[in-house]
């Protein structure tokens, strides 16, 4: 189980923050099929406390963006004409508000749960951990597993 992507999803907003809950009923879901499912998880999730990003949100719960930009003008060349041409490229400047996560007593217990069943592989700072569950579903698979 790739653990950032599982616990980020759909808490891109206000309130969003690193669901564990989210992690548990995947691992549980997986574990009702027969699976024997191995959790994949940054070490900086596996701290008491973190620092996550989230956008900030306007009134209503909208996405708060700032105006676009002009980041730079740059010359380049144009076949169709044979000229040089001043061409403008943009770039949308989204606002993130940092803050940090302090795990709730349930979430400690899940890590502490996974890590008894050894359920749970913390990726070395540093690490993208992409490439470890990656190579894990790679390994598995050859063993015959799924």
């Amino acid at each position: 189980i790739d653990a950032a992507n599982v616990a980020y999803y759909q808490q891109n907003n206000a309130l969003g923050r690193f669901n564990y809950n989210q992690i548990a009923a995947l691992t549980l879901g997986l574990e009702s099929a027969g699976e024997t499912p191995l959790i994949v998880l940054p070490k900086k999730y596996a701290c008491r406390k973190f620092h996550v990003h989230r956008k900030e949100t306007g009134e209503g719960g909208s996405k708060k963006i700032s105006k676009v930009k002009e980041s730079k003008r740059k010359s380049i060349y144009d076949e169709s004409s044979g000229k040089r041409v001043l061409q403008k490229s943009y770039r949308t400047h989204t606002n993130y508000k940092s803050f940090k996560q302090t795990l709730t007593d349930v979430e400690e217990k899940f890590l502490k749960v996974w890590t008894e069943r050894n359920q749970l592989y913390i990726v070395p700072g540093l690490c993208l951990d992409d490439y470890y569950w990656l190579l894990a579903g790679v390994v598995c698979e050859g063993e015959g597993g799924g």
